[in-house]
């Protein structure tokens, strides 16, 4: 198995509430996926998350050349990422 630097394959946002960018406790943040299959024949993609972070889809097949990819990640915003005053999701 080959391992890519998710930095020049996997773009990843999130959508801020209206107003601001703060999330309380219990709130749900969706983050938007894409991934770019970079080489010259097609391929299977497997994304993976941090633990507490849930994929819509983790496994793409068969990923032309070229092709872009999407899916969602969501997580729940826990009392300790409140303490710590962010949270920050990656994913590869």
């Amino acid at each position: 198995m080959y391992t890519v630097e998710p930095s020049l394959v996997v773009t990843k946002s999130h959508t801020a509430k209206e107003g601001t960018d703060t999330y309380k406790e219990g709130e749900t943040v969706t983050f938007n996926i894409e991934v770019k299959n970079i080489y010259a024949t097609a391929k299977t993609i497997t994304l993976s998350e941090i633990e507490g972070v849930t994929l819509e889809q983790h496994v793409f097949n068969n990923v032309a050349a070229g092709e872009t990819v999407r899916t969602t990640a969501t997580y729940t915003i826990k009392p300790a990422d409140v303490a710590a005053g962010s949270f920050t999701n990656t994913v590869t």
